[in-house]
């Protein structure tokens, strides 16, 4: 979630992003699948909390409550399923898909965007479910022989939209 630099983990470190499209067939299926699962899981652990959403859009703006959000590898290649990320403006501290005041992508957002409430009451619960269902990511991208990088959110969105110079994500089978 709001993790400092410091805990920022790389298991190789990607050389260069790639898309989905990279990954074999079969892989590309697991990788959705298990992911997709992994966020249905998710949500009933977030519902079982119930944490209140008004979507006004203030826990997006990433600068204003001073949020720094992290990603996976595993995260970026689904978002790329569903958005073609060579080209996006990353500007600042605000996210690219962050339009009108909401999320442009709520369907494909990563983790930390699914687990981040305003809702103080909330707070006590959001790291362990953080926690949680980030070894579960982890543990998928080692099954399916992902490169596993965790860093900013904007980071890796600024790097990965230079995808299209033509440098290729190292998959390794698993």
């Amino acid at each position: 979630m709001n993790a400092g630099a410091e805990d920022a983990v790389a298991r190789p470190a990607l050389t260069a992003p790639a898309g989905i499209a990279d990954l074999p067939p079969d892989t590309r299926a697991a990788l959705v699948d298990g992911l997709e699962a992994i966020y249905r899981d998710l949500a009933a652990d977030v519902a079982r909390v119930g944490p209140v959403c008004i979507r006004r859009g203030v826990c997006c703006d990433f600068e204003k409550q001073d949020y720094v959000l992290y990603a996976t590898t595993v995260e970026l290649l689904y978002l790329s399923l569903h958005v073609d990320l060579r080209g996006v403006a990353v500007a600042g501290k605000r996210c690219p898909f962050w339009i009108g005041g909401l999320c442009g992508r709520h369907e494909v957002r990563p983790l930390g965007c699914r687990v981040y409430f305003c809702d103080p009451r909330y707070v006590p619960f959001s790291q362990d479910i953080y926690n949680r269902h980030h070894r579960k990511l982890q543990e998928l991208g080692d099954r399916l022989g992902i490169p596993y990088e965790y860093a900013p959110f904007l980071s890796l969105l600024e790097r990965w939209s230079g995808a299209a110079k033509g440098v290729r994500l190292a998959h390794t089978q698993p």
